[in-house]
Formats: structure tokens, sequence, C-alpha cells
């Protein structure tokens, strides 16, 4: 996975046009909260498709990316050095609303089906994790926008 992820950041187009009213909180860094708003929603697209994923997983993803955008408007949002998000009223993490599990072929169930499967059946199917997804997508978004500042500013 690591190679989608490089290809990705090849095509990420960062606009490092500053309005200086920091109040994203990336470790010890602090970024434009607009700027970051702009940048994540001008990539979104590339990102998703550089995943190959099904109509299914693509609409989990949308779907905690609304989650974590309105979380980010409401400035709940910050990282640490690491890139780990935390959010000030809790509600977001690695577990996300939507309980689905999928086959190698892209088949969805829900979680009730899955938890229904013998053991033998469940080895078969795998979680998305929209949540992770979109947190990987904010913190590579942030770290192009902290890399990119600060390598023109040495």
């Amino acid at each position: 996975m690591g190679n989608d992820s490089d290809i990705f950041m090849n095509r990420l187009s960062v606009n490092q046009e500053f309005q200086g009213n920091f109040s994203y909180k990336y470790g010890m860094r602090k970024i434009d909260k607009e700027l970051y708003i702009h940048n994540l929603g001008t990539n979104v697209q590339s990102y998703v498709a550089s995943k190959n994923w099904n109509e299914y997983k693509r609409e989990e993803f949308r779907n905690a990316y609304e989650r974590y955008m309105d979380a980010l408007k409401k400035d709940r949002l910050s990282a640490d050095d690491f890139g780990n998000i935390t959010d000030s009223k809790g509600e977001l993490s690695n577990v996300d609303g939507d309980d689905y599990w999928y086959d190698n072929k892209g088949n969805r169930i829900s979680g009730a089906e899955y938890r229904a499967l013998s053991v033998r059946k469940q080895k078969k199917y795998r979680a998305f994790y929209a949540n992770k997804e979109v947190a990987t997508y904010f913190n590579e978004i942030a770290k192009a926008i902290v890399n990119r500042r600060y390598s023109h500013n040495m």
C-alpha cells in the first residue's frame, strides 16, 4: 500500500498561499486551517482514485471524510508529531459508524451478517476502516503542507 501513497503524493497539489490565520495544530507546527481545508478538498478525488476502491468503500470513505471535515471546521481536531489525530470531543476514532465486511471480490456484508458466519467463513472477509483511511489522508495533506512550507523557508 505504500506504493499507492507514493503515486498519490507525486500528484499532490498543495497550495501554499497562507492567510496568516494559523489554527490547525500539527505536532509542534501550526498550519492555516483554511489552507488545510482547501487542500483536503482539492486532492480528495485523486487520493480516492489512487486507492482503486470499489463503490462501497468509496461511500464509506466519503461518509467518514464528511464527519472529519465537520470536526475540523468546528476546531475539534489536532494532530501530534506522529500524525495521530485527536478529536477534542472524542467522537472520532479508528472505529467508524459503518459496520461492513468485504470479501476479496468486493462483496459487502453487514457486521451482523459477518458475526453470524462460521469462523471459517469469517476468514474470507476483511473490515474496511474508513475513519483510519480518512485520518491517513488528512495526515498526508498536513504533512505535505508542513514539509513544503518549512523546506522553502530554510
